[in-house]
């Protein structure tokens, strides 16, 4: 099965200072009645019934920043749906009250769908809390479907563990991406493969990951050497750039311009569909490149804050090896690194795709440039990037400057 590859994080010292804060909506199941609704702060409640199971719950005018009209609405639905409190837990990752209690359906039915109405458009994040302390229920698989039809799962968590028992280290936990377009509803899908097993939720957040999100197009868009002038093929909820640019573009973020080169001759390539998750084939089948030099990326006007960069590499016909990418945040007079040989991936479904990731500070003032350079083939290749402000207490920032002044300093030429 295919899958999405969580984030990986190229510090250690990074991952303690960045720390996710408050989700702006943070759900916790519940059975009705439960003795003791405890569970971290700023989580709302959602309950229902143990012994009268029905196919349907709807909770509507739920608090979020991110609702087309400041709330969202979330439906359960599911063969037989029901609430169950397992009583206390204990988790050292404090997510006990969480872990206590869920919703289910039973086994060897087709999955709990969640359906979440009246986000609006962008990108998000989606994490679920999987434990159920009575019975181990082995593992869960995740779809999404962002047309609201319910005909169009595509599988972006592939077998995420659920915790069993009353004391564990942590509990089990997966989260996955996907675009919001603003119009139709996100129906998210929880289901056990093993059909003696139930489909189980405890809890899960939802955050809004406002940032800046780049598609390297072709700038004649030719497929595999034929022109196919005209036709854009461009991931949904990205920017298409090409080797020409862009200015004056309003982002979350700021009003940017994005500059891209140095350039060798015929700087770009589009090698047709990509198969793979979550239909990321826009993304991944073409890329700007240069194999003379280094290829610098230049973002001006982007607002001051935190930063996690993720950029995307892909070849569908040659393996490039690996790739570094260094990142400057004074315009250019020093260089950090930012992610170092970070894999290539080849073919047409790869599982997983290139990418690579690391954080960054901006002060607002200066061009941010990521620099991707590739010492093995010499391709210098990219499909595109996220670049994700991260909503993290002041502390943070001073924290990734820290790391800034760790890391390994390149005088540009």
């Amino acid at each position: 099965m295919q899958r999405i590859y969580q984030i990986a994080i190229v510090s250690a010292f990074v991952m303690l200072i960045a720390m996710p804060v408050r989700a702006a909506l943070m759900i916790d199941f519940e059975e009705a009645g439960d003795d003791d609704n405890t569970h971290p702060a700023g989580y709302i409640s959602l309950s229902g019934s143990q012994d009268a199971g029905t196919d349907s719950y709807s909770f509507t005018g739920l608090s979020a920043n991110f609702g087309v009209s400041g709330t969202v609405d979330v439906t359960l639905s599911g063969t037989d749906t029901r609430f169950f409190d397992r009583e206390t837990i204990t988790a050292g990752d404090g997510f006990g009250g969480l872990a206590r209690d869920f919703v289910f359906t039973p086994a060897a039915t087709n999955g709990l769908l969640i359906t979440l109405s009246d986000l609006s458009a962008g990108h998000y994040k989606f994490t679920g809390f999987f434990h159920d302390s009575g019975n181990n229920q082995g593992v869960a698989d995740l779809f999404v479907d962002t047309t609201g039809t319910g005909s169009s799962f595509v599988q972006v968590i592939d077998d995420v563990a659920y915790t069993t028992g009353t004391s564990v280290a942590a509990i089990g936990k997966g989260d996955f991406s996907f675009y919001a377009d603003g119009v139709n509803d996100v129906i998210v899908r929880v289901f056990n493969p093993n059909s003696t097993k139930a489909d189980l939720i405890n809890a899960f957040t939802l955050d809004r990951r406002k940032g800046l999100y780049v598609d390297f197009n072709d700038n004649d868009n030719e497929v595999s050497g034929d022109n196919d002038a005209g036709v854009s093929y461009t991931q949904t909820g990205y920017l298409s750039v090409t080797q020409s640019g862009v200015t004056g573009v309003a982002t979350d973020v700021g009003t940017v311009d994005i500059s891209v080169g140095p350039f060798s001759a015929n700087p770009d390539r589009d090698r047709g569909p990509v198969t793979t998750d979550p239909d990321r084939s826009d993304l991944l089948r073409d890329f700007v490149f240069n194999q003379a030099t280094n290829l610098d990326i230049t973002v001006s006007n982007l607002d001051a804050g935190t930063y996690e960069f993720t950029g995307y590499f892909h070849d569908k016909v040659v393996d490039h090896g690996t790739v570094d990418i260094l990142y400057s945040t004074d315009g250019g007079s020093t260089f950090l690194t930012g992610a170092l040989n970070v894999d290539y991936s080849t073919g047409s479904s790869p599982d997983p795709f290139g990418f690579g990731s690391f954080y960054l500070q901006a002060d607002g003032l200066n061009d941010v440039i990521f620099r991707i350079t590739d010492a093995g083939s010499g391709a210098n290749v990219i499909n595109g990037f996220d670049l994700v402000a991260i909503p993290t207490p002041t502390a943070l920032g001073a924290g990734v400057m820290m790391l800034g002044l760790m890391g390994l300093r390149r005088r540009s030429d």
